[in-house]
């Protein structure tokens, strides 16, 4: 539950719900995290009557998980081609944060390309998660026959430093505009001392910024929306 739910589904699923997503992707991305959060207390029910009870009664207008039917499931809905593939997804994902690690080149910090080994590809939809969860823009697979996993190079021409410094610059801002209490529609001026000025429109855009100047210390103005 804590890894395959919580840190894995919960987190890869934030931009669905967010204000830009799509009113089906926000619908989907809720209807299965309140399925299974349904499903989840009614088996839990026998061993934390407790805390299951509360799970359930929040989420539904019904008397009592200890009152309900014992969950089935289709066989014919388990895709357990996807389930499997996920699976090495993420193992990829471990392995590669790892490689990261012991190179010290932190996660902000894009890289050009990446070759992973695996006798068939992924689908494109699962090489995007791929991409997106080690911050790679190409992946390459290929059918060597050995033990290691990713083939990959952390010199200074596979790392794309200035967008690392402008994810990290966003961050920053992010975190600034939610400490001043900004809403999410809010519009604001942003002041730093520096910037990668190839990313100006990257920074302003994932930050709602009108503008970018030039100052001593970072900071963040609230304009108004109109």
């Amino acid at each position: 539950i804590l890894s395959d739910l919580s840190t894995w589904y919960i987190r890869r699923s934030r931009s669905r719900v967010s204000p830009e997503a799509s009113d089906s992707d926000k619908k989907q991305c809720l209807s299965t995290l309140y399925n299974t959060l349904i499903t989840l207390s009614k088996l839990l029910a026998p061993f934390i009557p407790f805390i299951s009870e509360e799970i359930y009664t929040n989420l539904t207008e019904n008397a009592s998980v200890h009152l309900t039917q014992w969950p089935e499931f289709d066989k014919k809905d388990v895709n357990n081609l996807l389930i499997s593939e996920m699976k090495q997804v993420r193992i990829l994902v471990e392995q590669f944060h790892a490689i990261r690690k012991q190179h010290k080149v932190k996660l902000k910090i894009p890289l050009k390309v990446a070759g992973y080994n695996r006798k068939t590809k992924f689908s494109g939809e699962l090489e995007n998660v791929l991409k997106d969860e080690i911050n790679v823009k190409e992946l390459v697979a290929t059918k060597k026959e050995q033990m290691q996993k990713w083939n990959v190079s952390f010199s200074n021409d596979n790392l794309l430093l200035e967008e690392g410094e402008a994810r990290d610059i966003v961050r920053t801002i992010q975190k600034m505009r939610k400490d001043s209490g900004f809403g999410l529609t809010d519009v604001i001026k942003i002041e730093l001392p520096v910037w990668p000025k190839q990313y100006e429109e990257y920074i302003k855009q994932n930050t709602l910024a009108r503008s970018i100047e030039k100052a001593k210390e970072a900071r963040v103005i609230k304009l108004d929306n109109s």
